[in-house]
């Protein structure tokens, strides 16, 4: 664990563990060029750049975890709804099918937004 953390705390966090970042500079309050700027508590440290792509791949995990989840809960609200209308019980059958109906259209705008990401952004940086 690293006891020396002459910098400023950012609100950033390591794309490696999740841990908090501070931006370190060369001394005289401007960061080095060539030097690594950011270091999180155990030791992981980025440029830049390497930042914005690590941070980049992160949210992309996260928008396909997301739109896995939400595609899930559709299946789900489906099944529960195809059980609730065998059972005689409509409205929530009704209910439940509008629930998957408007999830399907959170997966579609997860899709277009990992889709979209993965054209513009961590490649631009680097």
């Amino acid at each position: 664990m690293r006891q020396d953390r002459p910098g400023e705390l950012t609100g950033y966090i390591c794309p490696m563990c999740g841990g908090a970042l501070w931006k370190h500079t060369d001394g005289h309050g401007s960061a080095g060029a060539d030097q690594d700027n950011y270091r999180c508590r155990i030791g992981h440290s980025f440029t830049p750049a390497q930042l914005w792509v690590l941070s980049c791949e992160m949210r992309n995990r996260a928008i396909g975890a997301a739109a896995r989840a939400v595609a899930e809960n559709v299946d789900l609200a489906r099944a529960l709804a195809k059980e609730a209308r065998a059972s005689g019980n409509e409205t929530l059958a009704a209910r439940l099918e509008g629930e998957a109906q408007s999830e399907e259209r959170y997966v579609g705008d997860l899709l277009r937004m990992l889709e979209e990401a993965g054209t513009d952004d961590a490649g631009s940086a680097a």
